[in-house]
């Protein structure tokens, strides 16, 4: 295990411990402005095989990233921006976004199962407001973000 990871894996015991039936973890990783790194495809493992954490929710590198599922378990490495004031004409792709809604729902033996849907986001560089992005309004954005969300071949589906 990383140093990063045992920390992690001890803390989401803790809260289990008191009772916690899901544990979400918020990680703030990766490059700014590049795709998934070894680094985080190894502390993903290291906690997805812990047994301890249910979502890992990412974010730091201002563009979107991929979405996986690792033993039956999301994550979001990078959801992109959602509030930002960098000039997507300057980097790329930080105008994009996405919010993400997982639902756990436990079957007959109670083990929890996930389903996610996203909903892409574009920074309009006009206004600097947030729209929903679909593929009749920010199009081009919507269709970015819903092909990096499935570069690793997650299951998740854009918000209908």
């Amino acid at each position: 295990f990383t140093r990063t990871s045992k920390g992690v894996v001890k803390d989401a015991a803790a809260a289990r411990a008191q009772g916690a039936d899901l544990v979400l973890v918020s990680m703030h990783w990766g490059y700014e402005y590049e795709g998934v790194n070894a680094q985080q495809k190894q502390v993903t493992a290291e906690l997805m095989r812990s047994g301890q954490v249910d979502w890992i929710i990412g974010n730091h590198p201002h563009v979107v990233q991929p979405c996986d599922k690792v033993n039956g378990r999301y994550v979001t490495y990078s959801l992109g921006n959602f509030f930002s004031g960098q000039i997507a004409a300057i980097k790329p792709g930080t105008a994009d976004g996405a919010f993400a809604a997982v639902t756990f729902e436990r079957d007959a033996a109670g083990k929890w199962k996930q389903s996610m849907t996203f909903q892409p986001t574009y920074q309009n560089q006009t206004t600097r407001h947030v729209e929903l992005a679909s593929p009749t309004s920010n199009a081009d954005s919507y269709r970015k973000t819903v092909r990096t969300m499935g570069l690793m071949g997650c299951d998740a589906k854009p918000a209908s």
